[in-house]
């Protein structure tokens, strides 16, 4: 079992390498998720994102979020917390604007509906943005997805898109979508339970044709 799990790790290492040598994304996005069981249907978790853009290197984002969820009926889940996020932006070293602070509240519904060998998956997402340089928004987020399960691993192909409204502008905007695509590998023994390795581009009205990112995610703790 540990040889299998030596070799899995190394490969999904590997595949990491070796999509961001071929593919040469705009941007890596590395997540360390801890999942901490406080009883039959109530979860603890955290998130670590670090986002640097490694393509063009003048920006560096970074994300911590804290949340409560509550297993409910029927394979639903009701979740909520908070998050803080940073973005720097700089140009041969040097700081070309002030770095931005914001503060998240959010509150979710996701739910999970098996069928023979595949998941569909689906979340709802609203959040109130406070920015250290601009007025607060609201943000709605939808995702969609279909989970296939194989002998050994996963494969998750999801869509999120996201609305946002700012409260000073009084406009209804569309924000930005994801498109995105997973290999999951599941880790039974240790600490970590779960890998994720995959790209997702992001296409937003200000970025054209869009961000490509492969994201890495190692995901830790029980339930």
């Amino acid at each position: 079992m540990c040889r299998f799990k030596t070799k899995s790790l190394i490969l999904v290492m590997g595949l990491f390498l070796y999509g961001y040598s071929s593919a040469q994304p705009d941007m890596a996005w590395i997540r360390l998720r801890y999942n901490h069981s406080l009883s039959g249907k109530w979860d603890l978790y955290g998130e670590s994102d670090i986002r640097p853009f490694i393509r063009s290197g003048d920006m560096f984002q970074y994300l911590f979020r804290i949340g409560v969820a509550r297993q409910l009926e029927n394979g639903l889940k009701l979740d909520g917390g908070t998050a803080w996020f940073h973005s720097v932006r700089s140009q041969g070293g040097r700081l070309v604007a002030r770095p931005v602070n914001e503060s998240r509240l959010f509150l979710g519904l996701s739910g999970k509906h098996a069928q023979h060998k595949y998941s569909w998956l689906w979340r709802v997402m609203l959040e109130e943005r406070s920015f250290s340089n601009s007025t607060p928004a609201l943000r709605f987020r939808y995702q969609l997805g279909i989970a296939i399960h194989l002998p050994k691993f996963s494969l998750l192909l999801a869509d999120e898109y996201f609305h946002q409204y700012r409260y000073s502008q009084y406009t209804n905007r569309y924000d930005q979508n994801r498109i995105l695509f997973y290999l999951q590998l599941p880790w039974k023994k240790g600490v970590i339970r779960r890998l994720e390795l995959g790209p997702m581009y992001i296409m937003q009205p200000q970025s054209k044709p869009g961000i490509l990112v492969l994201r890495l995610h190692l995901i830790a703790g029980g339930s």
